[in-house]
């Protein structure tokens, strides 16, 4: 018996081929999506940086695009759309991560009607953002006004439709809050989820019940979680406002609303789209340099915040 053990140590069982020929097949494909996507794409924003392209299509090589990208930065233009997306992403923060929680805690504790709460939060998940935008926005055009006439009897413009209305932010906000707070609910809760039993009860013992579970327990326990939404959202504040293009397309004539991800991505689009010109494809370069420096200012920035959450957030002992 022991000679069959010492065999089986010395000659492991072969893989069949077909189980290997899929497991490659399997990670190949997240694979060649990292390779295309992530790291052949800022490889070419990094060269295009550096690049000149004429009307003609010739490319040269030039400094003339940070030059370019630092007037950028200090025009009236970008302090409008960069405070636009701090703002978004401040209140943002600031509203769903404590919303979030307390219905997170709510499910995890299983309380009357948990479930079926459950499925309510998340059921917007399963449309396209792109759906619930269109929704939302014909809500807010036509049965907010008629709602508010019927019960002060004035008139009332949607925000989609002055341009000038202040009002446009925060129905933005609100329908940015919407369409993640059913996700948010759910990692939170999962993650709930997972603590032990044993932590549970050792901190009824000691007292801690209701918010004192919540406070003490509950939340240094899924600090983690939480953390993630809080770096993850930083490292995107200047790139991810895509729930703007839900609501207006390609169409925002709402300076109060427009952020920088979202002028970014109109501008790039443009510049790319049908019927695109030569002098649109020689203004690419600059906005690939655009990236650049944001993505070099706001990584390291990222990285910082992240040391800090780990060293002064409650710990989960």
């Amino acid at each position: 018996m022991v000679k069959n053990m010492q065999h089986a140590k010395r000659y492991p069982k072969r893989i069949n081929k077909k189980d290997l020929l899929f497991c490659i097949i399997l990670i190949s494909f997240p694979i060649a999506q990292f390779a295309i996507f992530y790291i052949g794409v800022n490889i070419n924003t990094v060269i295009m940086s550096f690049q000149k392209i004429s009307v003609d299509g010739t490319r040269s090589f030039t400094f003339q695009n940070f030059g370019n990208a630092i007037k950028f930065f200090g025009s009236g233009l970008f302090k409008t759309y960069f405070s636009n997306s701090l703002w978004f992403y401040l209140l943002t923060t600031v509203i769903s991560i404590p919303l979030s929680l307390v219905f997170s805690f709510y499910i995890f504790k299983k309380m009357p009607f948990w479930s079926s709460f459950r499925v309510m939060l998340f059921l917007p998940q399963l449309f396209s953002a792109v759906v619930m935008g269109a929704f939302y926005r014909y809500f807010v055009n036509y049965g907010v006004p008629e709602i508010l006439k019927t019960l002060t009897g004035n008139a009332f413009i949607s925000p989609f439709v002055d341009s000038t209305s202040k009002g446009a932010f925060w129905a933005v906000l609100i329908f940015s809050l919407w369409v993640g707070f059913g996700t948010n609910v759910l990692m939170y809760s999962n993650s709930m989820s997972g603590i032990a039993e044993e932590t549970i009860e050792a901190g009824h013992i000691d007292g801690a019940v209701g918010i004192k579970e919540f406070w003490y327990i509950v939340l240094p326990q899924t600090f983690s979680t939480l953390s993630v939404f809080i770096v993850t959202g930083f490292a995107g504040i200047c790139s991810s406002q895509y729930y703007i293009f839900d609501l207006y397309s390609s169409k925002c004539d709402n300076s109060g609303v427009e952020t920088l991800g979202y002028y970014l991505f109109v501008e790039v689009n443009s510049k790319f789209g049908a019927g695109a010109t030569a002098e649109d494809l020689a203004q690419v370069p600059f906005y690939a340099t655009v990236s650049l420096i944001i993505t070099l200012v706001v990584a390291p920035l990222t990285i910082i915040l992240r040391k800090l959450l780990e060293k002064y957030g409650p710990s989960e002992n």
